[in-house]
């Protein structure tokens, strides 16, 4: 991970503003915590885009954030040289929150106008982060773990793999991103209508390619071309080339996106855990979490009218449907009748499901929903 210690401006960073300011690069950055769909994401939206970059600040590939800069900035010369009859190019840069300091974040963010948050139901992200930890250390071929082996392989996974502060680095981004109009979006959402997700980017960012043509040239194995910086630094005492992955070739082959599943897609409670990892899910993932997903600016929430209907996601996991629910206010009388009869049938499934869980998600939601009503006065 790169150290947040570096404040100064660096060549890297100011070749990429001089680029940014003279109209000759636009930058559309995706921005999530491992294991959020965010490369699926980036298969999408780069059929926008004229090119993209897989994750330069990984510190296999930059040992700086200014390394990571000029890797952004010898893509953009690379496509520049390919495409001499455009003026400006578009380039879709996805990577993960950890791979670089909140400061550095925030630098990178104010040049863009287009930015996307990619999060996850966060019981879903560290189980399948714990999944993922668990198959590199046993060396699998793939993710086709199941919950036991997972379990028994927990005690083997170091915990800096696991609880470190990319949940709390995603919030502090995400409120000093404010300025830069992002959007988040949710895996699960994502999963479950991913037209309806890149409708509502399209119409929030005014993007030109229409929603039929994105998906229409999302072919089958076109991540393979996609652009990956080569490693050039060890990690952990050893070189590890990122398209070596079953997981990464999986996400590069896909073609869209099946249902959600009743079984995979539900929560996943946390007392199987270690108490350091319950207290991780609790004091950083879940008060980001809700914090993202319950503001104006989550493109996964649907209108209210939808939430009435029958919706395969509040069948299948009431943590986010739950959570969504807190995030209406000003509705009608009628329709606040609706959203408290519906709140007490999740609230009652996850007192009885998630229990270790329930009392920290209801006091933070409530807290938060106290806000957006206030606000809502106020306005």
């Amino acid at each position: 991970m790169i150290e947040e210690a570096i404040r100064t401006e660096t060549p890297g960073l100011n070749s990429l503003k001089e680029l940014v300011s003279s109209g000759k690069l636009e930058l559309v950055y995706i921005v999530s915590p491992p294991r959020c769909l965010s490369t699926a994401m980036e298969i999408a939206v780069t059929e926008t885009a004229d090119g993209q970059i897989n994750e330069p600040f990984h510190s296999m590939r930059s040992a700086s954030f200014d390394e990571g800069c000029q890797l952004l900035v010898d893509r953009y010369r690379g496509l520049a040289g390919e495409m001499q009859d455009k003026a400006t190019i578009r380039l879709v840069v996805k990577d993960l929150i950890r791979h670089t300091g909140a400061s550095d974040w925030t630098r990178l963010l104010g040049l863009s106008k287009e930015v996307i948050f990619m999060v996850r139901e966060p019981s879903l992200q560290l189980y399948s982060l714990l999944k993922r930890r668990v198959n590199d250390r046993a060396e699998f071929n793939g993710d086709k773990l199941t919950e036991e082996q997972v379990i028994a392989g927990i005690p083997n996974v170091p915990l800096n793999r696991v609880i470190d502060d990319t949940w709390s680095r995603l919030g502090e981004v995400w409120e000093r991103s404010q300025d830069c109009r992002p959007v988040v979006v949710s895996q699960l959402s994502f999963l479950q209508d991913p037209r309806g997700s890149l409708d509502r980017l399209s119409s929030y960012f005014k993007w030109s390619v229409p929603t039929e043509r994105i998906l229409s040239g999302w072919e089958k194995g076109a991540g393979q071309k996609f652009y990956i910086p080569e490693p050039k630094y060890h990690l952990d005492g050893r070189m590890v080339h990122s398209s070596a992955g079953a997981w990464l070739r999986e996400a590069f082959n896909s073609r869209g996106f099946q249902p959600l599943d009743p079984k995979d897609d539900k929560p996943r409670p946390i007392g199987i855990y270690p108490e350091s990892i319950k207290r991780y899910f609790l004091e950083q993932m879940l008060p980001t979490y809700i914090e993202m997903m319950m503001c104006s600016q989550n493109l996964s929430r649907p209108d209210f009218a939808e939430i009435e209907k029958a919706n395969a996601l509040y069948d299948i996991n009431p943590i986010e449907s739950y959570v969504l629910l807190q995030s209406y206010v000003g509705l009608s009388s009628g329709a606040e009748e609706v959203r408290l009869s519906l709140d007490y049938g999740l609230k009652a499934r996850i007192q009885k499901d998630y229990s270790e869980l329930a009392q920290e998600l209801f006091e933070l939601t409530k807290s938060k929903r106290a806000e957006l009503l206030l606000a809502g006065k106020a306005s």
